[in-house]
Protein backbone atom coordinates (compact mmCIF):
# COMPACT_ATOMS: atom_id res chain seq x y z
CA UNK A 1 0.00 0.00 0.00
CA UNK A 2 1.45 3.49 -1.49
CA UNK A 3 4.28 2.10 -2.58
CA UNK A 4 4.49 2.94 -6.80
CA UNK A 5 6.65 1.03 -8.97
CA UNK A 6 8.31 1.63 -12.32
CA UNK A 7 10.44 -0.25 -14.97
CA UNK A 8 12.91 2.57 -16.15
CA UNK A 9 13.95 0.03 -18.84
CA UNK A 10 17.21 -0.89 -19.97
CA UNK A 11 21.17 0.43 -19.60
CA UNK A 12 22.69 0.68 -22.96
CA UNK A 13 25.32 -1.34 -22.78
CA UNK A 14 28.44 -2.15 -25.51
CA UNK A 15 28.98 -4.98 -26.80
CA UNK A 16 32.92 -5.73 -26.10
CA UNK A 17 34.05 -2.67 -23.58
CA UNK A 18 33.33 -4.07 -20.03
CA UNK A 19 35.42 -1.83 -18.10
CA UNK A 20 33.13 0.84 -20.02
CA UNK A 21 30.03 -1.02 -19.38
CA UNK A 22 30.76 -0.94 -15.73
CA UNK A 23 31.32 3.03 -16.05
CA UNK A 24 27.69 3.05 -17.94
CA UNK A 25 26.10 0.80 -15.10
CA UNK A 26 27.70 2.96 -12.25
CA UNK A 27 26.18 6.14 -14.01
CA UNK A 28 22.55 4.67 -14.87
CA UNK A 29 22.43 3.42 -11.10
CA UNK A 30 23.07 7.00 -9.92
CA UNK A 31 20.57 8.01 -12.17
CA UNK A 32 18.22 5.81 -10.54
CA UNK A 33 18.79 6.31 -7.12
CA UNK A 34 18.24 9.53 -7.19
CA UNK A 35 14.69 9.22 -8.38
CA UNK A 36 13.71 6.19 -5.97
CA UNK A 37 13.59 4.89 -2.48
CA UNK A 38 14.81 1.10 -3.44
CA UNK A 39 15.98 0.52 -6.64
CA UNK A 40 16.16 -2.99 -8.08
CA UNK A 41 18.23 -3.84 -10.78
CA UNK A 42 17.91 -7.38 -12.76
CA UNK A 43 20.64 -9.19 -14.95
CA UNK A 44 21.80 -11.07 -16.60
CA UNK A 45 25.93 -11.54 -15.76
CA UNK A 46 26.19 -11.22 -11.64
CA UNK A 47 29.26 -8.86 -12.74
CA UNK A 48 26.89 -6.31 -12.57
CA UNK A 49 27.37 -5.75 -8.85
CA UNK A 50 30.14 -4.32 -8.45
CA UNK A 51 29.18 -1.08 -10.53
CA UNK A 52 26.36 -0.79 -9.20
CA UNK A 53 27.10 -0.61 -5.50
CA UNK A 54 29.72 1.50 -7.21
CA UNK A 55 26.68 3.59 -7.44
CA UNK A 56 26.35 3.51 -3.38
CA UNK A 57 29.81 5.42 -2.58
CA UNK A 58 27.69 8.11 -0.36
CA UNK A 59 26.57 5.09 1.80
CA UNK A 60 28.52 2.82 4.74
CA UNK A 61 27.05 -0.32 3.31
CA UNK A 62 26.73 -3.97 4.50
CA UNK A 63 26.57 -5.88 1.57
CA UNK A 64 24.41 -8.98 1.85
CA UNK A 65 25.23 -12.05 -1.09
CA UNK A 66 22.88 -14.90 -1.81
CA UNK A 67 25.08 -17.38 -3.68
CA UNK A 68 26.29 -20.53 -4.16
CA UNK A 69 29.11 -19.41 -5.14
CA UNK A 70 31.56 -17.42 -3.02
CA UNK A 71 33.04 -14.78 -6.43
CA UNK A 72 36.01 -13.95 -4.18
CA UNK A 73 38.55 -14.49 -6.59
CA UNK A 74 41.15 -12.00 -6.90
CA UNK A 75 42.31 -12.58 -10.24
CA UNK A 76 41.99 -15.56 -12.94
CA UNK A 77 43.57 -16.02 -16.28
CA UNK A 78 45.07 -12.52 -15.64
CA UNK A 79 41.01 -11.39 -15.41
CA UNK A 80 39.91 -9.31 -12.35
CA UNK A 81 36.98 -8.21 -13.26
CA UNK A 82 34.03 -10.85 -13.74
CA UNK A 83 31.29 -12.75 -12.47
CA UNK A 84 33.58 -14.53 -10.41
CA UNK A 85 35.84 -11.19 -9.17
CA UNK A 86 32.57 -8.83 -8.45
CA UNK A 87 32.47 -9.27 -4.35
CA UNK A 88 36.31 -9.28 -4.55
CA UNK A 89 36.32 -5.97 -5.86
CA UNK A 90 33.30 -4.72 -4.16
CA UNK A 91 34.90 -5.25 -1.15
CA UNK A 92 38.20 -2.81 -1.98
CA UNK A 93 35.61 -0.34 -2.24
CA UNK A 94 35.99 2.54 1.30
CA UNK A 95 32.16 2.34 1.64
CA UNK A 96 31.91 -1.26 1.77
CA UNK A 97 32.28 -1.77 5.30
CA UNK A 98 31.00 -5.46 5.68
CA UNK A 99 30.31 -8.63 3.78
CA UNK A 100 28.11 -11.62 4.54
CA UNK A 101 27.76 -14.38 1.98
CA UNK A 102 24.62 -16.83 2.19
CA UNK A 103 24.02 -20.32 0.22
CA UNK A 104 27.67 -21.10 -0.50
CA UNK A 105 28.19 -24.63 -1.41
CA UNK A 106 30.22 -24.48 -4.86
CA UNK A 107 33.33 -26.58 -4.71
CA UNK A 108 36.37 -24.86 -4.10
CA UNK A 109 38.94 -24.75 -6.72
CA UNK A 110 41.27 -22.35 -5.09
CA UNK A 111 41.64 -21.67 -1.47
CA UNK A 112 42.78 -18.27 -2.03
CA UNK A 113 39.75 -16.46 -2.29
CA UNK A 114 38.22 -18.66 0.62
CA UNK A 115 41.53 -17.52 2.84
CA UNK A 116 41.27 -13.69 1.21
CA UNK A 117 37.50 -13.93 2.50
CA UNK A 118 38.06 -15.08 5.91
CA UNK A 119 41.33 -12.79 6.12
CA UNK A 120 38.69 -9.74 4.94
CA UNK A 121 36.33 -10.51 8.13
CA UNK A 122 33.17 -11.87 5.33
CA UNK A 123 30.63 -13.49 7.50
CA UNK A 124 29.77 -17.05 5.66
CA UNK A 125 27.01 -19.14 5.72
CA UNK A 126 26.59 -22.36 3.73
CA UNK A 127 23.71 -23.43 2.49
CA UNK A 128 24.26 -26.39 4.40
CA UNK A 129 23.49 -24.81 7.57
CA UNK A 130 20.82 -23.31 6.59
CA UNK A 131 18.93 -26.49 5.93
CA UNK A 132 20.47 -28.12 8.65
CA UNK A 133 19.99 -25.34 11.36
CA UNK A 134 16.70 -23.55 10.15
CA UNK A 135 17.09 -19.73 8.10
CA UNK A 136 16.36 -17.80 12.24
CA UNK A 137 19.27 -20.13 13.60
CA UNK A 138 21.47 -19.80 10.55
CA UNK A 139 21.15 -15.76 10.24
CA UNK A 140 21.51 -15.22 14.02
CA UNK A 141 24.85 -13.66 14.07
CA UNK A 142 24.13 -11.26 11.16
CA UNK A 143 26.99 -8.47 11.92
CA UNK A 144 26.12 -4.73 11.98
CA UNK A 145 23.69 -2.60 14.12
CA UNK A 146 20.11 -2.92 13.72
CA UNK A 147 18.85 -0.82 10.56
CA UNK A 148 22.77 -0.96 9.26
CA UNK A 149 22.13 0.42 5.40
CA UNK A 150 22.44 -2.68 3.39
CA UNK A 151 22.50 -3.61 -0.51
CA UNK A 152 21.13 -7.23 -0.96
CA UNK A 153 22.67 -8.87 -4.45
CA UNK A 154 21.23 -12.15 -5.16
CA UNK A 155 22.30 -14.94 -7.36
CA UNK A 156 19.21 -17.65 -8.16
CA UNK A 157 21.74 -20.33 -8.31
CA UNK A 158 21.63 -19.92 -4.73
CA UNK A 159 18.36 -22.16 -5.01
CA UNK A 160 18.47 -25.45 -5.28
CA UNK A 161 18.90 -26.41 -9.45
CA UNK A 162 16.08 -29.17 -8.97
CA UNK A 163 13.43 -25.77 -8.24
CA UNK A 164 15.57 -23.08 -10.85
CA UNK A 165 17.50 -24.84 -13.35
CA UNK A 166 17.37 -21.82 -15.62
CA UNK A 167 21.07 -20.74 -15.04
CA UNK A 168 24.72 -21.07 -15.80
CA UNK A 169 25.98 -22.70 -13.02
CA UNK A 170 23.90 -24.61 -11.26
CA UNK A 171 25.37 -26.38 -8.08
CA UNK A 172 23.93 -29.60 -6.41
CA UNK A 173 21.97 -28.83 -3.29
CA UNK A 174 20.73 -25.44 -2.16
CA UNK A 175 18.40 -24.26 -0.44
CA UNK A 176 14.45 -23.84 -1.17
CA UNK A 177 12.49 -20.52 -2.08
CA UNK A 178 10.94 -21.12 1.31
CA UNK A 179 13.75 -20.93 2.82
CA UNK A 180 15.42 -17.99 0.59
CA UNK A 181 12.00 -15.84 1.05
CA UNK A 182 12.53 -16.62 4.86
CA UNK A 183 16.18 -15.20 4.62
CA UNK A 184 15.81 -12.22 2.69
CA UNK A 185 12.52 -10.93 4.90
CA UNK A 186 14.83 -11.46 7.50
CA UNK A 187 17.34 -9.30 6.48
CA UNK A 188 15.21 -6.51 5.36
CA UNK A 189 13.62 -6.91 8.53
CA UNK A 190 17.57 -6.47 10.02
CA UNK A 191 18.79 -3.93 7.89
CA UNK A 192 17.49 -1.05 5.74
CA UNK A 193 18.03 -2.22 2.72
CA UNK A 194 18.39 0.62 0.26
CA UNK A 195 18.88 -1.21 -3.23
CA UNK A 196 18.98 -5.26 -4.32
CA UNK A 197 20.04 -6.98 -7.80
CA UNK A 198 18.97 -10.84 -8.91
CA UNK A 199 21.27 -11.83 -11.30
CA UNK A 200 22.08 -14.92 -13.42
CA UNK A 201 18.71 -16.23 -14.54
CA UNK A 202 18.74 -17.85 -18.37
CA UNK A 203 15.66 -18.52 -19.09
CA UNK A 204 17.40 -20.45 -22.27
CA UNK A 205 17.78 -23.22 -20.20
CA UNK A 206 14.42 -23.60 -18.49
CA UNK A 207 11.77 -24.55 -20.75
CA UNK A 208 8.79 -24.28 -18.36
CA UNK A 209 10.01 -20.85 -17.58
CA UNK A 210 10.21 -21.53 -13.60
CA UNK A 211 13.18 -19.81 -12.90
CA UNK A 212 11.85 -16.58 -14.37
CA UNK A 213 9.08 -16.77 -12.67
CA UNK A 214 10.41 -17.65 -9.12
CA UNK A 215 12.97 -14.90 -9.99
CA UNK A 216 10.21 -12.24 -9.88
CA UNK A 217 8.18 -13.39 -6.98
CA UNK A 218 11.50 -12.99 -4.86
CA UNK A 219 12.02 -9.08 -5.94
CA UNK A 220 8.14 -8.64 -4.94
CA UNK A 221 8.70 -10.94 -1.79
CA UNK A 222 12.04 -9.10 -0.74
CA UNK A 223 10.23 -5.27 -1.73
CA UNK A 224 7.25 -6.40 0.56
CA UNK A 225 10.10 -6.94 3.33
CA UNK A 226 11.24 -3.86 3.04
CA UNK A 227 8.39 -1.91 2.61
CA UNK A 228 6.43 -3.59 5.70
CA UNK A 229 7.48 -1.06 7.95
Amino acid sequence: AGVSMADVGDVDVRTVDLRENFDIITEAARLVRRNCRVPVFVGGDHAITFPIVRAFDDTPLTLVQFDAHQDYTDEKHGVRYSHDNHMRRSSELPHVKQIVQIGLRGVIERFEPWEAAQRDGVVIVPSERIVREGVPAALSALPGATRDKAYVTIDIDVLDPASAPGTGYPEPGGITYYQLKEALLLVAQRYDVIGLDLTEVDPIYDAAGVTPRIAAKLLLDVLGGVFAR
